[in-house]
């Protein structure tokens, strides 16, 4: 919603305190949610070896994901329950490359700003924000398997 506040030039301070409300709620929800996934009293058991990730192998995961998911959505074809679960490896200096240029297109649009207008970055920062639960940051059970799948973008490409 800030988003789109922003691209309306109508970030006023009495919106931005009416939202607080909605932000308390969905840390509380994705508390509840993480807690579900991950503590050993949880429903899940997102834990394990299986999950343990430095911080650099997950901006790795999150990068490939991210460029995985405009791919399907631009392109969807081979699609699949369950894809390939490729371990990142951040000394390897390609891994880099899909989330340099997802900043990329980020600085770009941010830098065109006044030829394009904020349209175009308002939708990628909102895809990748709407994407960030299921990039790889958070331990969710399907990870076990695989980084990606195709319903994890379903909210994001079409909301």
């Amino acid at each position: 919603m800030l988003l789109i506040l922003w691209w309306k030039r109508k970030l006023a301070r009495e919106l931005i305190i009416g939202l607080i409300p909605f932000f308390i709620l969905g840390i509380a929800l994705a508390a509840v949610t993480s807690s579900m996934e991950t503590s050993s009293t949880g429903q899940v058991l997102a834990t394990g070896p299986d999950f343990n990730f430095a911080p650099l192998q997950r901006l790795v995961i999150a990068g490939r994901g991210l460029w995985f998911y405009v791919g399907k959505l631009l392109y969807p074809t081979h699609l699949t329950f369950n894809y390939q679960r490729v371990l990142p490896d951040p000394s390897q200096p390609l891994s880099w490359l899909p989330l340099a240029a997802a900043a990329g297109v980020v600085v770009i649009f941010f830098a065109l700003q006044k030829r394009l207008g904020r349209g175009p970055l308002v939708a990628v920062l909102f895809y990748g924000i709407t994407l960030f639960p299921s990039l790889g940051f958070f331990n969710v059970f399907p990870f076990r398997y695989s980084f990606v799948a195709d319903h994890f973008q379903y909210s994001p490409a079409w909301d």
